[in-house]
């Protein structure tokens, strides 16, 4: 399997796997003008398990840092698909552009619905920008959806001097375990040139500006915001409470009047959120009250 093998940490998840029973399936598809992996891991024969459908963040991959929330899900009975976002993912070269972007997650469930018997209803979670596309999808296709987790949503990419509480990512606790668990080049912040060869971002020549000002323009145009409001299924908001990319104060005023609940990840930042490991017990508590 080419995404579980393409960074020296995640043979640790590749090897976990294999000891724990669960199943791994990989699958090219033709994306935004190269191809993408969808991978598929689980207990793959068992129709009875739910899906989790999984989007991660802009400027890492599928795995990255995923694999705490991916043990717990599979552990408590649910298979896992994920993917790279266009032009994401070292073994991919499909290109991020506003224009085919919009057809991601659409293009994803297509796959999905290809491995499995029937259209099942689907759980939906997403990190930062695929917590974006997956709110996108979620309020125009609800028939589909049996529960929604957004993890550090962004409502926009202005976060300002703000974002400078960032730095102190690596003073938490949450991130001092995951370095044990992946190591300095597995870990580290990758928005940004640190690791950029690790952890590439292609752009679609189309587009002007860096991958960080071509999201900001897909997020402006999703409008976050506003999808909130439309939400008819079950979903969770979970934020840092020092993430300031999700600076959800916004809702505030209307959030009582949503089929939505939140939770604060106390002293987590936008990075560190991913790592917690109250995150992944909190989303199985949607999961598992959701009807």
């Amino acid at each position: 399997m080419s995404m579980l093998h393409r960074q020296p940490w995640t043979h640790k998840f590749a090897t976990w796997l294999q000891s724990a029973g669960f199943d791994a399936r990989s699958m090219n598809w033709v994306r935004a003008g190269g191809t993408s992996e969808l991978l598929a891991i689980g207990h793959l024969q068992n129709i009875e398990r739910p899906i989790v459908l999984f989007l991660h963040g802009l400027g890492n991959d599928a795995l990255f840092p995923n694999v705490h929330l991916f043990q717990h899900l599979l552990e408590s009975g649910y298979n896992i698909v994920t993917t790279d976002l266009d032009g994401h993912g070292k073994n991919c070269t499909s290109l991020l552009g506003r224009a085919s972007i919009k057809n991601l997650v659409t293009d994803m469930i297509g796959q999905i619905d290809q491995l499995t018997v029937g259209r099942p209803r689907l759980h939906l979670c997403g990190y930062s920008m695929g917590a974006v596309l997956l709110l996108d999808y979620a309020v125009h296709h609800p028939e589909r959806i049996q529960s929604l987790s957004m993890i550090g949503l962004p409502l926009n990419l202005n976060a300002g001097y703000l974002l400078a509480t960032e730095v102190i990512s690596p003073l938490r606790p949450s991130y001092m375990q995951a370095l044990r668990d992946y190591g300095f080049l597995g870990i580290h912040p990758s928005l940004g040139p640190i690791l950029r060869s690790r952890y590439p971002v292609r752009v679609a020549p189309d587009e002007s500006g860096s991958y960080l000002y071509v999201a900001a323009r897909i997020i402006e145009n999703i409008n976050p915001l506003a999808k909130l409001q439309l939400l008819t299924f079950p979903s969770l908001l979970v934020a840092g409470s020092l993430d300031f990319f999700a600076n959800h104060r916004k809702i505030d005023e209307f959030i009582a009047s949503l089929n939505l609940q939140t939770f604060s990840l106390t002293g987590e930042t936008h990075f560190t959120s991913m790592l917690s490991h109250k995150l992944a017990r909190r989303i199985e508590v949607l999961l598992r009250t959701s009807p």
